[in-house]
């Protein structure tokens, strides 16, 4: 998928600048190294669940799961501001040590708080029993992998250095799967290490890449706009409206977390765990784009070129939602072996939550694109007012799914099957009422009824294809494996479904010259001017 093929010109001149700064080349090289990437990580995470068990896996995800949700609440905004503001133009010193500043105070502020003033009785109640030490220690891994090498990736993204960010973060990935596979070799693999080992890849990560993109985003002739008093005025304008989504943005994902650990206890919280680290394989390509697509949404609206802003949202919505969908709806049908194949016997519970969670990342794709959307837009008043609606319905649901019968108010006592049956029916409706405001507001035609289309042909076809290989395979009488289903299933759903999507590239948000276009550069030939 591409996102400027709409223009007819060459491909070969798809874009104005060097090489390295074209938006397709950009986007090729983040799905290749996010693509490394995730297969790295989910290596990691199942050596990682397997050696924890279920009960451990559960106690490491619940506390850095704790602090993702105060990053909201510390953050209020400001990241976004912050990448903003640069995809439009180069800014002046100050600029970036004022941010710098402010997140320097985000860890010092919390490092005091929750270590030095915070009463003990306080902290075990709100970490469920876990000490001090261990708490401060999982602040410090999610600080450093999501504020810190968060802002040294948009530095980098700013300038369109997108191969030098995402060679780096896969060699912190490599790094990262022999370092465990050394503790799990060497039996010490344990919470602590674990975090341990996160902290300091990424201090030291930011620490090599943080100079060399800083100095690509610096303006040699600072204006006005890069004074002290107008750069905190640009950061209140932008993040004014977010502030109030900020902190109920933390309730919501600390009530999730929270409640599951103490409903479901760390087995359930390992279980929801896992099938979050599967779902993740469908976000591939949605998490190669969404940082090209800030920087040309957002450069796009400076330069007032509307018609360019409508054709990327519409392209990247449709292919990304595309792409997730068909992720989701091979691996789906397979949710019980690939349980028992990867993460063993102890994780047999959690079937039916990652079955569920594979639905999750198809709209999940279709949020964080319109999120992206809204604030690269500066559009983040009409963000928030959704986002709040939903948050707000959130957290009763969440209760009463989670709660036992015996509580205070009787709940349904699901554990982590609850937790991904309200993700996934509240992302869509969300992912539904972030459309309707985008399409509205642009005066746009949006076309519901191709989600439910590509989800419904691709679910079925998944489902049928494994029916189908059992069957085959079992006529065959030696082969019929629940390893050899799922291969020679899988095989015929990638025949099948490429074959729909050849015949119907609109499905994918493609015309059939863009296909033809790629088929050509595969086969490498020399590639047909777009008409």
């Amino acid at each position: 998928m591409t996102v400027e093929r709409a223009e007819r010109v060459p491909i070969s001149s798809l874009a104005n600048g060097s090489f390295g700064e074209r938006v397709i080349v950009r986007f090729g090289a983040t799905l290749l190294a996010n693509s490394l990437r995730t297969g790295l990580s989910f290596l990691s995470g199942i050596l990682i669940a397997r050696g924890l068990g279920a009960s451990g896996y559960g106690d490491l995800n619940f506390l850095l799961g704790t602090f993702a949700a105060f990053s909201q609440l510390l953050d209020m905004g400001t990241s976004s501001a912050f990448y903003t503001f640069i995809s439009k133009r180069r800014r002046g010193r100050k600029f970036f040590l004022l941010y710098t500043g402010w997140l320097t105070f985000q860890f010092v502020a919390t490092v005091v708080i929750v270590g030095l003033l915070l009463p003990t009785g306080v902290r075990e109640r709100i970490w469920l029993g876990h000490d001090r030490e261990i708490v401060l220690l999982a602040f410090a891994a999610s600080f450093f992998t999501t504020q810190l090498w968060g802002m040294v990736s948009q530095l980098g993204e700013a300038t369109r250095k997108t191969i030098v960010v995402q060679a780096a973060a896969v060699t912190q990935s490599m790094i990262h799967v022999a370092l465990v596979a050394a503790a799990v070799y060497w039996e010490w693999l344990t919470v602590h290490a674990v975090m341990w080992l996160l902290a300091g890849e990424y201090a030291v990560l930011a620490g090599t890449c943080g100079q060399r993109v800083l100095k690509e985003n610096l303006a040699r002739h600072p204006d006005t706009r890069d004074e002290g008093t107008a750069i905190i005025k640009e950061f209140a304008a932008y993040c004014k409206p977010l502030v109030v989504y900020a902190w109920t943005g933390f309730l919501y994902a600390f009530a999730d977390r929270w409640l599951l650990q103490e409903f479901g206890g760390a087995e359930q919280q390992g279980f929801f765990a896992v099938g979050q680290q599967f779902a993740n394989i469908s976000l591939i390509a949605t998490a190669s784009i969404l940082n090209v697509f800030w920087k040309e949404i957002a450069e796009a609206r400076e330069r007032q070129d509307y018609q360019r802003v409508q054709r990327l949202y519409d392209s990247v919505k449709r292919g990304l939602y595309c792409a997730a969908a068909w992720i989701s709806c091979l691996l789906l049908p397979y949710s019980r072996e690939i349980l028992g194949w990867t993460v063993g016997a102890g994780y047999a519970g959690a079937w039916l939550c990652l079955a569920l969670m594979f639905l999750y990342p198809i709209y999940q794709s279709m949020g964080q694109i319109q999120g992206v959307f809204f604030y690269a837009s500066g559009e983040t008043g009409s963000y928030t007012k959704i986002s709040l609606l939903m948050m707000g319905i959130s957290l009763p649901v969440t209760y009463l799914l989670l709660a036992p019968e015996s509580g205070m108010v009787a709940g349904l006592g699901l554990g982590a099957v609850g937790l991904a049956i309200k993700m996934v029916t509240l992302q869509i409706v969300l992912v539904s009422l972030q459309a309707y405001v985008i399409t509205r507001a642009n005066g746009w035609a949006y076309d519901y009824g191709n989600q439910w289309i590509v989800l419904a042909l691709f679910l079925s076809l998944g489902w049928a294809c494994k029916w189908m290989s059992a069957e085959m395979l079992g006529l065959a009488g030696s082969f019929d494996s629940p390893l050899g289903v799922m291969l020679f299933g899988s095989g015929l759903y990638i025949a099948l479904t490429l074959v729909v999507l050849f015949h119907f590239s609109s499905l994918a948000g493609l015309t059939q010259d863009q296909v033809k276009c790629t088929i050509a550069a595969w086969k490498k030939r020399p590639w047909p001017v777009v008409a």
